[in-house]
C-alpha cells in the first residue's frame, strides 16, 4: 500500500498498519455558533460556540483484502491522515459510516470502495 502522495489522498490506519487508500476526498467541518443578546439590546454581545463536527467522503477506497472487514462494518475506529493539496495534512480517528464495495473477485488483491462517508473527531491540523 503506498502512502499518499498528492492533495486530495488520505491513508487510514489499523493499529499502525495502513490499510486503505482513500482518493477524491470531501471534508467538511462545522461548528455550532449562537449569537447572545442581551435582553433589551439589539446587538451582539459575545458569541456562544458549540461542538465542532468533522465528516467528509470519498471517492474511491482501495482497501487489502484482509482488512475490508475493518473498513467496512462501521463499528472501528481508524485512524484518517488526510493531505490536502497545500500538503499539511488532517489527522484523526474517523469511522466509515457508508460505501460501495466492487471488485470483489477472486483475481483482485484488493477490493475497491466506489463511494463513501465517514466522520472523523480529535482532528489536528499539521
Amino acid at each position: 500500500m503506498s502512502a499518499a502522495s498528492r492533495g486530495l489522498d488520505a491513508t487510514i490506519y489499523l493499529n499502525g498498519t495502513q490499510i486503505g487508500l482513500l482518493t477524491g476526498i470531501t471534508f467538511d467541518w462545522t461548528k455550532a455558533v449562537t449569537e447572545f443578546v442581551p435582553m433589551g439590546s439589539l446587538e451582539t454581545q459575545q458569541v456562544l460556540q458549540g461542538v465542532k463536527k468533522y465528516k467528509g467522503s470519498f471517492k474511491k477506497a482501495f482497501v487489502d483484502w484482509t482488512y475490508v472487514g475493518y473498513f467496512t462494518s462501521g463499528t472501528h475506529i481508524l485512524v484518517g491522515s488526510l493531505v490536502p493539496r497545500s500538503g499539511k495534512s488532517v489527522v484523526g480517528s474517523l469511522v466509515v459510516t457508508g460505501g460501495t464495495l466492487t471488485g470483489m473477485e477472486t483475481e483482485n488483491e484488493a477490493a475497491l470502495i466506489e463511494e463513501g462517508d465517514f466522520v472523523m473527531y480529535l482532528v489536528s491540523f499539521a
